[in-house]
């Protein structure tokens, strides 16, 4: 963080951001969803089907040892912020105005897995969303010290 103070009224601040990814649990393969089946009293699983006859996929996590196993891409943000402190009152006011996320950088959150239709096979293509990410978020506030 670093701060310039442009009057004795007004101060511009920059606050950086930047941190390793996270650790989250890559998908390993596709698998056969299973379903239950009960025929003449005994219950097994067998393959899910669609209600146009083909297998339907989902994803496999793996075991144990690929828990927590890969990180989130490098999360980075910038913050700019323009606060004007008047002398109302004893100087106890300031009224701000901030850019959070000033670059708009997309950072994930989480990486969702998504199956998508694969036209150049039989299984479907697995493909990764970015979610939970912060956009471009302009702010305005006053403060009042007590």
């Amino acid at each position: 963080m670093t701060s310039y103070r442009l009057s004795r009224l007004i101060e511009v601040a920059l606050t950086a951001r930047v941190a390793s990814g996270f650790p989250y649990t890559p998908v390993t393969g596709l698998r056969v969803a299973a379903t239950e089946s009960t025929i003449d009293g005994v219950t097994r699983l067998v393959p899910e089907r669609d209600a146009a006859g083909l297998l339907v996929y989902t994803t496999d996590l793996g075991g144990l040892e690929n828990l927590n196993s890969a990180r989130l891409p490098v999360f980075g943000r910038l913050d700019i912020r323009t606060t004007f402190s008047p002398k109302w009152h004893g100087g106890r006011w300031q009224l701000y105005i901030e850019i959070i996320n000033a670059t708009n950088r997309q950072n994930a959150g989480s990486l969702d897995p998504a199956l998508e239709f694969n036209p150049d096979g039989d299984t479907p293509r697995l493909t990764y969303t970015r979610d939970q990410g912060l956009p471009l978020l302009p702010t305005f506030g006053m403060r009042f010290r007590f």
